[in-house]
């Protein structure tokens, strides 16, 4: 599903431009461990979407990314 959703992420990333920042993390990396433990990502793969304050406001695991239910967390709804 990582790879599935990718070119959903890619064209969120386009869209967005500069209004968002998109990080994208290998969970099998172990430099990745501190922010997989940190945000309890247990499932991949996991969308995470903070607002400015680097408060988590939108949270979906596994299966393909939602997109609209993304965006609209993105801008604010």
């Amino acid at each position: 599903m990582c790879l599935a959703s990718k070119p959903i992420v890619d064209g969120l990333e386009r869209e967005l431009g500069d209004d968002a920042l998109v990080l994208r993390l290998d969970v099998a990396d172990p430099t990745a461990a501190p922010f997989t433990q940190r945000y309890r990502v247990f499932v991949t793969p996991t969308f995470l979407v903070f607002n400015d304050e680097g408060e988590e406001i939108h949270r979906q695991s596994g299966g393909l990314l939602k997109r609209d239910i993304a965006l609209d967390a993105l801008r604010g709804g």
